[in-house]
């Protein structure tokens, strides 16, 4: 019996097929029944997140959940940057970070400030993905059929506008109540 692969060789061999299929749909969506509903791709957030000017959109649109974000960011600016350390089990250096971002942040901010969601996180998956030699039009495919989850924001569609925040949320109470939001 063969050696069973990992996870992570899993997960590049799923990037890599969603990778070929956002940039050959045309070859895909000449062949599919466009009476059913089209299929979502459902990726999860990264740690890592790349700020960096991209140069390959401007365009963005807006996270269907930012109020109740800013309610969430709220709860978080409570914490002194030692319970942030704790509560999201991170070095000083980034908690204090995430302390300055999340001071920083508000709910209505310019695409100069933001950046678009599949453009920012550079984990793995995002890497393997390649999302900054995506084309615009690659891009807009991607908006309708890749969903993000995110911690803070909730739901994310590929060119929905972040600030920059440390992604990994871990206090259940505000999980609970952005979880309380999500399913009604």
């Amino acid at each position: 019996m063969g050696e069973r692969p990992t996870v992570t060789a899993a997960w590049i061999a799923f990037h890599d097929v969603l990778n070929c299929l956002i940039r050959n749909r045309s070859y895909f969506l000449s062949s599919i029944d466009h009476s059913i509903t089209p299929m979502l791709t459902v990726l999860g957030p990264a740690k890592t997140i790349d700020t960096s000017p991209h140069g390959v959109t401007e365009r963005h649109s807006t996270p269907q959940y930012l109020d109740q974000a800013e309610e969430l960011v709220y709860q978080l600016r409570k914490n002194s940057i030692s319970q942030l350390k704790s509560m999201m089990k991170v070095s000083d250096k980034l908690a204090t970070l995430t302390f300055e971002r999340y001071a920083a942040w508000c709910n209505s901010y310019s695409a100069d400030e933001g950046q678009q969601a599949i453009l920012s996180f550079s984990g793995e998956v995002y890497k393997r993905l390649k999302a900054r030699s995506l084309s615009e039009n690659d891009l807009l495919f991607a908006q309708e059929h890749v969903r993000i989850l995110s911690g803070l924001y909730g739901v994310l569609r590929p060119l929905d506008l972040l600030l920059a925040r440390r992604e990994i949320i871990r206090q259940r109470t505000l999980m609970k109540r952005r979880l309380a939001f999500e399913v009604q």
